[in-house]
């Protein structure tokens, strides 16, 4: 990659190689993709532009994934939010900028088009906790914090998106258990592999934190640490 920047091409950075092709909000743990060669680089670069690649998230969420929880999306007819099955809802919703808060994202009719699909599969009464995983359509920055805080549901721990009363909550209950960061990990990537040669697809996954497995042991002691294997649970109307 090093080799390949070898000449100036007018850009200011144009000898730092291009490797990592993606990024996630700080504090979130999990896959990365980076690339080993330009051809790699250019491959993955366009996958995602044409949004070819199926990203899945885990999260724990603040309260119940719940369509009659939504906040009010009248003046946004960009917005939606629908039920794709009983156990998974999709979010089509714009995000901006908030110009009052530097570094924070909001649903606004006039931002760029974002969408994901919320899959749950636990639901905790006694915490008011949901497990659900996360799968991505777009890539906006902060885009699961801020759909999922969209229609009431925000990330554990999320002190720009959470309710604070939530946050000091979940830091009361949880305490070491937790680090400080909302509750998200990206868990699997899968994309065409970069080697034409290879016909298969490549699939990458990330085992889960520590801090979000002993949660999930504390509050669904059957239910395990892999996502591939967790059932899902019907979302209350």
């Amino acid at each position: 990659m090093l080799e390949a920047r070898q000449e100036p091409t007018g850009e200011a950075d144009s000898f730092i190689p291009r490797a990592i092709v993606h990024r996630l909000d700080k504090g979130t743990t999990g896959v990365l993709l980076i690339a080993k060669t330009p051809e790699a680089e250019a491959h993955l670069a366009e996958a995602f532009r044409r949004r070819t690649i199926s990203k899945r998230y885990v999260a724990l969420v603040q309260g119940q994934v719940r369509l009659s929880a939504t906040k009010s999306v009248a003046a946004l007819s960009e917005s939606s939010i629908r039920f794709v099955n009983e156990s998974a809802i999709e979010v089509s919703a714009p995000i901006d900028k908030d110009p009052e808060q530097p570094g924070r994202m909001r649903v606004h009719a006039l931002g760029k088009a974002a969408r994901s699909r919320v899959h749950l599969h636990a639901w905790s009464p006694e915490a008011l906790v949901s497990l659900v995983s996360v799968e991505l359509f777009t890539g906006r920055t902060h885009q699961i914090r801020v759909h999922c805080a969209h229609v009431d549901a925000p990330l554990v721990n999320d002190d720009v998106y959470g309710r604070p009363e939530d946050v000091s909550a979940a830091r009361e209950r949880y305490g070491p258990l937790m680090k400080a960061r909302p509750m998200l990990h990206s868990w699997r990537v899968k994309v065409a592999h970069p080697d034409p040669a290879k016909k298969d697809a490549l699939e990458v996954s990330a085992a889960l934190p520590e801090d979000m497995a002993r949660i999930i042991r504390m509050l669904w002691s059957d239910l395990g640490t892999d996502p591939a294997a967790w059932p899902l649970a019907a979302i209350q109307p």
